[in-house]
């Protein structure tokens, strides 16, 4: 499997209107509506790269990894169900809200929703950050990032390394915690 970046981050939250406060005014993200009924944010020219969803709870609800084409997304559903694991395709409102052509999900043993998709929507408008950042770098490079907390280091470890073809970069030994370090 070969993942191009990592595209999008879904969070939960309680309080909508205090993550975009945060999102907007202390990040610089720029806030979009793109007709879904959820706060969405720019960081670059794709529609979006963050979405939230109103929840009884806060924290990440799912996380995009893109795949360069629809034969690189099927090859990669059938690997992850090779492992054992249920890939569902997703629904023509899912698509819509994470504005992407095709996705399919499965669950990581930390919990996290995992969609692996294709063909991100991208927009000719110009970045606007309402504090004046003139941009992040992402595009072709993806987000970054992203943190998981888990109870079961090992199992996620083993998901993301064995089953989606992540590498260990580093890692760090109870100091303050134990944590992998995956690219």
């Amino acid at each position: 499997m070969n993942i191009e970046q990592l595209g999008y981050i879904g969070f939960n939250s309680t309080d909508p209107d205090a993550f975009t406060q945060y999102a907007t005014n202390a990040l610089g993200m720029q806030s979009v509506d793109l007709g879904t009924g959820r706060p969405s944010f720019r960081v670059d020219s794709h529609e979006q790269r963050v979405v939230v969803e109103t929840s009884d709870k806060n924290g990440a609800a799912y996380i995009g990894w893109q795949l360069a084409d629809a034969a690189a997304l099927q090859a990669a559903a059938a690997e992850v169900q090779a492992t054992g694991v249920a890939v569902e395709q997703a629904t023509r409102e899912e698509l819509e809200v994470r504005r992407v052509t095709d996705m399919v999900h499965c669950r990581g043993p930390a919990g996290q929703r995992v969609e692996l998709y294709t063909g991100a929507a991208k927009t000719t408008e110009a970045f606007n950050s309402p504090r004046g950042i003139p941009g992040f770098i992402a595009e072709d490079l993806g987000l970054g990032h992203c943190v998981l907390s888990t109870r079961n280091l090992p199992e996620t470890q083993a998901f993301y390394v064995d089953t989606l073809g992540f590498k260990v970069s580093d890692y760090m030994i109870d100091a303050p915690f134990t944590a992998t370090f995956l690219h």
